[in-house]
């Protein structure tokens, strides 16, 4: 691993590397920070800079990975929760952030890789804020 570019960056590269880390490991890895999601989403509403930050660190997996992996589904899930628990703090600075920060890769993503689809859509649904009230974020976007 190479600790000069940052501890999350060196274990995605080398994720990203087939073979280099086993898969349960990141898997392992991903459900963890799933489950500090909560955690997590006060340090993210704070600082666009670390948002960001970590969503750039995650999206290699998301792009390199096969949507029938383990890893794809596992760093879907952690980026899914992050903004689950993002919006539940504050709705519109997490539609903000991941509007300006997200949703260009994410469109990217799914013109190139139609088989990501369904889970990337996920992705925008548990960012984007209902318009409606009793509304599901499904139905509105």
């Amino acid at each position: 691993m190479d600790f000069a570019i940052g501890f999350m960056e060196s274990f995605v590269e080398q994720a990203c590397t087939p073979g280099a880390v086993p898969e349960q490991i990141v898997v392992n890895a991903f459900d963890a920070l799933s489950e500090k999601a909560p955690s997590l989403s006060e340090a993210m509403i704070r600082s666009p800079q670390d948002f960001w930050h970590l969503w750039c660190s995650w999206w290699p997996i998301v792009t390199s990975s096969p949507e029938s992996s383990a890893q794809f589904r596992a760093c879907i899930h952690a980026i899914w929760s992050l903004g689950d628990a993002m919006r539940e703090l504050d709705p519109q600075t997490t539609q903000t952030l991941f509007v300006e920060a997200g949703l260009p890769q994410v469109v990217d993503v799914i013109k190139k890789s139609p088989g990501k689809r369904d889970a990337l859509c996920d992705l925008i649904y548990a960012f984007v804020t209902c318009c409606e009230s009793g509304a599901s974020n499904r139905t509105v976007v």
